[in-house]
């Protein structure tokens, strides 16, 4: 064990020298100030309780897979709905970055199938989306491909048809909304909203901490990833946002290390309301990390029945009395 521990310490060594012997030839940091605080995010009201009340999820549902054609390559799908009579509100998964295999949603999406809610879960494309170059707007595309497929069931509500997006899948989902207003709602999830490379930066910053990097490695590692061309570090959030009509639910963990939620909240709201659109609810959840769940386990407390019971409440649920709470 000690040994193990001695070549961690002289490899850890090696990296940092070398990137102190290249980081004067790598372009300076990108490290802007952090956005000004409004003072509303220092001192938040409790979560209404109303909101995370109790949702019957047992009823049964169908499950039906499908593929898409999107043009340079073909989609895969999931489709849970409720067996029970009449429209339901519908939402599809967008993923965060990596693969985005179906799979990881299944435990949200049959419970909220259970609930009430048609969901469609897919495989993201492998075609033009790699480790280094991504298109949003090829991504958001697809979304809206998926989405205009369950718009065509007879169990659908086409006035509650929506979009869910979790972290990367956030900067993908408000272009989409900002394209077709088929997007009759939208569901963020560990939003950014801030560039790729800033959320980078902010998460590379909160880890090395932890770790109690020596000072000056934040600064090196910045310059690093500056040097390496990836086309979607620094992709504009704002303009999409402003353009978005439909309501909103941003949520967001406490335990959540990767994402500042006070500087991409404060984000989002100014981005809506350059835009003129009032009907958005933030909520905070406490000990949620970055996928809503208990240190990587089950769901946080209250995060399903408030999505639940956003969604099935909509319209109504779209402008609440508490932008702001948790």
């Amino acid at each position: 064990m000690r040994a193990g521990r001695g070549v961690v310490s002289v490899a850890a060594g090696v990296v940092l020298l070398a990137l102190a012997t290249v980081g004067y030839t790598l372009p300076p940091p990108f490290d802007p100030p952090p956005l000004n605080v409004d003072p509303i995010f220092q001192d938040l009201p409790a979560q209404p309780a109303a909101e995370t009340r109790p949702v019957s999820a047992n009823g049964r549902f169908s499950v039906e897979d499908i593929s898409v054609d999107a043009g340079d390559t073909t989609l895969e799908a999931t489709i849970r709905a409720p067996l029970s009579p009449g429209r339901h509100p519908a939402l599809v998964f967008v993923q965060g970055a990596g693969p985005g295999e179906r799979g990881e949603f299944t435990t949200q999406a049959e419970w909220l199938a259970r609930a009430g809610i048609v969901t469609l879960v897919y495989d993201k494309r492998s075609v033009r989306y790699d480790f280094r170059s991504r298109d949003f707007g090829l991504l958001a595309d697809d979304a809206l491909r998926l989405l205009a497929r369950l718009r065509l069931r007879a169990d659908v509500d086409p006035a509650r048809t929506g979009l869910w997006g979790v972290s990367e899948g956030s900067w993908v989902v408000p272009i989409a909304a900002a394209r077709s207003r088929d997007v009759g709602f939208t569901v963020l999830v560990s939003a950014p909203n801030v560039s790729p490379l800033r959320q980078v930066t902010w998460a590379l910053g909160e880890q090395l901490d932890r770790l109690h990097a020596p000072a000056g490695t934040r600064e090196l590692l910045v310059r690093a990833m500056g040097a390496v061309h990836m086309n979607f570090l620094r992709h504009d959030g704002m303009p999409a946002l402003r353009r978005m009509r439909a309501p909103v639910l941003a949520l967001y963990g406490t335990s959540d290390p990767s994402i500042p939620f006070v500087e991409s909240s404060k984000a989002l709201t100014g981005a809506l309301a350059e835009g003129g659109n009032s009907d958005y609810t933030i909520r905070y959840l406490e000990d949620a990390d970055h996928g809503m769940r208990l240190h990587g386990g089950p769901f946080a407390p209250g995060y399903l029945e408030t999505l639940a019971n956003w969604v099935t409440g909509l319209p109504g649920t779209a402008r609440p009395a508490l932008h702001i709470a948790g």
